[in-house]
């Protein structure tokens, strides 16, 4: 819509990353050492917590990749799930196999487990790590369920490298600590944390500089003043800033300006209430 306008190649505040272009902050370098560090020997359970509109799903993209281009197999499923049976069959299905054949309605938790650790033996015996990136779950806050993710631990691949031989990466929002450190024997298994914090100011206002430069921005879209506005309106959220600033950018438009300024921007927040 407004693209053209501001002489960009695409909208640079939609979901995901312009151009598939990944600000990283510091802390977003931090989280993913740690958790690439699980990978290398470190453990076989890691946690990350990150309030919500943080990054922890993009995230878990750049591990995807990462940990695929190196060989090993990885299976990223993403909360909610309607129950145990669920999480196994989104675990499986993420592997590349058809749960829904194996493992017809109404088929008991254990045997789907049992599906999922043959799968891990295979990718294991052609001498992969297997890791499984659960994003959102603190929807498996119930002990059952954290009784469940510590079972998959123990899933062996015959790789003889530990316990078991399956890597578990969960990425929650932070109240699910609390409920994993009230299971002790689960906490236990947990090797690495690592928390996403909140951007600050400044690296608010450079995560808006990136994408609009990954989205072809070759000038200086948002006044100082704009820019300084939004990153302490949005509480380092970069859900927050992208929500705001697509709203400005089209208001903008719609208002002929050259420039987003203050004005725009303070309109656009009394719209959304930021």
């Amino acid at each position: 819509m407004y693209e053209s306008y501001w002489g960009l190649k695409e909208k640079p505040f939609d979901d995901g990353a312009p151009s598939g272009s990944v600000f990283r902050s510091q802390g977003y370098e931090a989280a993913l050492a740690k958790l690439l560090y699980l990978v290398e020997g470190g453990g076989d359970c890691a946690l990350l917590t990150a309030p919500a509109g943080c990054g922890k799903t993009l995230l878990a993209g750049s591990i995807k990749a990462e940990l695929s281009a190196r060989g090993h197999t990885v299976a990223y499923v993403a909360a909610p799930f309607n129950d145990e049976a669920g999480l196994l069959s989104a675990l499986l299905s993420a592997m590349g196999d058809d749960a829904t054949s194996r493992a017809p309605g109404g088929e008991l938790p254990e045997r789907l487990q049992k599906a999922l650790a043959d799968e891990a033996a295979s990718a294991a015996a052609a001498g992969h790590k297997v890791v499984m990136i659960v994003d959102e779950a603190q929807a498996l806050r119930s002990p059952q369920a954290i009784e469940r993710l510590r079972m998959i631990l123990g899933l062996e691949t015959g790789d003889g490298g530990g316990d078991g031989g399956v890597l578990l990466m969960l990425l929650a929002r932070p109240e699910f600590a609390e409920a994993v450190d009230a299971a002790a024997e689960f906490a236990e298994r947990i090797s690495v944390r690592a928390r996403i914090e909140p951007m600050t100011d400044e690296e608010s206002r450079l995560y808006m500089l990136h994408r609009l430069e990954a989205a072809g921005s070759t000038r200086g879209i948002f006044t100082e003043a704009a820019a300084d506005l939004i990153a302490r309106s949005c509480g380092g959220s970069a859900r927050r800033v992208n929500a705001l600033c697509g709203m400005c950018l089209a208001m903008g438009y719609s208002m002929g300006v050259e420039r987003v300024g203050p004005d725009v921007v303070g309109e656009v927040i009394a719209d959304l209430e930021v």
